[in-house]
């Protein structure tokens, strides 16, 4: 009698815990919604961050492409190589001035482009926008640039990576060179976000695993092993992804560099290298070669 009592009274306190096991659960779920639809809704602010800052420059010469696609020229005669040049997603032009302009003072005419929603220029902004722009003014450089076939070389750095890969892969430019590039952003969401960024159809993807095999362009992929922003994993699976589409790179790695940081590393001369021949006089990367050199080296000690 006394056990079917203990039984009872057992029972009695089973089904509330199993009731307030299922309403944490369901409030958890219920705050990871709310958590989830808020970052969808402030992903495009992270993503695309865009400066509204104008940007002029007097060695420049103004185009427009397709009618609503502006354009600035830095003439370098009319048979130069031409560096078309996609910048990160802070944007403005103004903040990758430097860079620009070394490539122009190399003897490269440089064409760089406004993007939809920087620079003053309206929107709206999304991936595809952003990369069918891209691929429009590859199109029209020979005009823009009045030669019949100019050898172009593509230059991304971070976002604007994505986009040169696309353009590559739907072009035929003489090389393509990827600065702190990624395989897939929507990876790096689901890492920093703890959301499935890859499976929501209204975040955009920024996937370039699909183009490495359509890239028939020598290609040169650079990072700094000290970017938190876009880890180099993602430039070493960029790598391998080439490598298994039969068009390996050459890669250089910067120890200590960060994702801004490019700028004090020799990554503008190894580029100039690069497009000046070294794309087809320097060795591309050895598959046994690419995990060491994505990986940290720890300095050695100054005691």
């Amino acid at each position: 009698m006394a056990e079917r009592e203990k039984d009872r009274h057992t029972d009695t306190h089973r089904a509330p815990f199993g009731a307030r096991l299922r309403t944490y659960v369901m409030a958890l779920l219920a705050l990871y919604g709310i958590y989830a639809a808020t970052a969808v809704l402030l992903l495009d602010q992270i993503i695309y961050p865009f400066d509204q800052t104008s940007f002029t420059h007097p060695g420049g010469r103004l185009e427009t492409v397709s009618a609503e696609i502006p354009v600035t020229i830095f003439d370098a005669g009319n048979d130069a190589e031409v560096v078309f040049y996609l910048q990160g997603n802070i944007a403005s032009r103004g903040n990758f001035i430097d860079e620009i302009m070394s490539y122009r003072a190399a003897g490269y005419t440089v064409v760089t482009m406004k993007w939809a929603g920087s620079e003053g220029r309206s929107g709206p902004v999304s991936e595809e926008r952003l990369k069918d722009e891209a691929l429009a003014v590859m199109r029209d450089i020979p005009s823009l640039t009045r030669q019949t076939s100019p050898s172009v070389h593509i230059i991304g750095y971070s976002m604007g990576s994505g986009i040169a890969a696309y353009v590559a892969s739907r072009s035929n430019p003489t090389t393509l060179t990827l600065q702190a590039g990624f395989s897939s952003l929507c990876e790096i969401m689901t890492t920093r976000a703890k959301l499935p960024a890859c499976w929501l159809p209204s975040v955009d993807r920024w996937d370039n695993r699909p183009y490495l095999d359509k890239i028939k362009a020598p290609v040169l992929i650079l990072h700094g092993l000290a970017d938190d922003l876009i880890p180099p994993e993602y430039s070493r699976r960029l790598a391998h992804g080439l490598l298994d589409a039969g068009n390996p790179p050459q890669v250089e790695t910067y120890e200590a560099v960060g994702h801004n940081d490019f700028w004090h590393s020799d990554n503008t001369q190894r580029i100039q290298h690069f497009i000046a021949g070294g794309y087809a006089t320097d060795p591309p990367v050895q598959e046994a070669d690419i995990d060491p050199l994505f990986s940290q080296r720890p300095r050695e000690s100054t005691h």
